[in-house]
């Protein structure tokens, strides 16, 4: 049976739901900051953040079934400011700039992290026995490109993050 739960990067939440007679899942929200940019630095700006996915099994008799598997597989988005996932962009408050970035699946920042299953996402498998959880945490690692001419402001946008289990 495949769930799905929706979080946006920097502003979503979840409410757990049943993903299977005997099991539910959450996810926590996920923030992932910048800090300062600086327009005339030749390297990019990186950052990373963390999501952690909680599945809890109740007991089901017999107590002595064995653990029960769900992968969990998560992808990412585009761009709400941009509406693309391959240039994903940071609008600025009030209009009048963007600065180009990314959300990657590697820490090498090499792999676009998106929303094709098998393709572009990443999954996790728990093994939960009777009456425990288990917890997947998945790291975004994100990069602020480098050299761009922009106006001083706050920058933003929001990414769905899609959870199947």
């Amino acid at each position: 049976m495949r769930h799905s739960r929706l979080l946006i990067l920097a502003l979503g939440l979840v409410a757990t739901q049943p993903a299977l007679a005997a099991m539910t899942c959450s996810g926590s929200n996920v923030s992932l900051p910048f800090g300062l940019y600086d327009a005339f630095s030749p390297v990019p700006l990186d950052t990373q953040a963390t999501m952690s996915v909680s599945c809890t099994r109740v007991t089901n008799p017999p107590s002595d079934n064995p653990p029960a598997k769900v992968t969990i597989v998560v992808g990412v988005g585009a761009s709400q400011t941009s509406g693309s996932v391959q240039n994903r962009q940071l609008g600025r408050g009030g209009g009048g700039g963007l600065l180009n970035y990314n959300v990657y699946l590697d820490a090498g920042r090499l792999s676009v992290w998106g929303s094709s299953p098998g393709v572009d996402t990443i999954s996790q498998t728990l093994n939960i026995p009777n009456k425990a959880t288990r917890t997947a945490v998945f790291t975004f690692y994100g990069r602020l490109f480098a050299a761009q001419d922009v106006m001083p402001g706050t920058y933003g946008d929001a990414l769905i993050v899609t959870v199947d289990y």
